[in-house]
């Protein structure tokens, strides 16, 4: 997290501008890959979850007749499958 102390922080918007036609485009996307290491699986194991909780709610339901509340109780069940 940047603050006002951070060496190499952003000043601003157009600060991010000028430093992105600086460094072009690989300096914008520096640390893009550490940041996608752990969101991805994150977010995989998220719709893991999701998809469990749908399946499990209403399990001899088709996919296309599941209502707007199992599909909402699926999504809080879907944390659950983080940890």
């Amino acid at each position: 997290m940047q603050n006002r102390h951070t060496v190499g922080a952003y000043r601003g918007t157009w600060d991010a501008f000028v430093r992105t036609r600086l460094e072009g485009v690989r300096g914008f996307y520096r640390g893009f890959s550490v940041v996608a290491t752990f969101t991805v699986p994150a977010h995989a194991l998220y719709f893991f979850g999701y998809e469990a909780g749908k399946r499990y709610i209403m399990p001899n339901t088709p996919i296309d007749e599941k209502g707007v509340r199992t599909r909402a109780h699926a999504h809080m069940m879907a944390p659950r499958s983080l940890g």
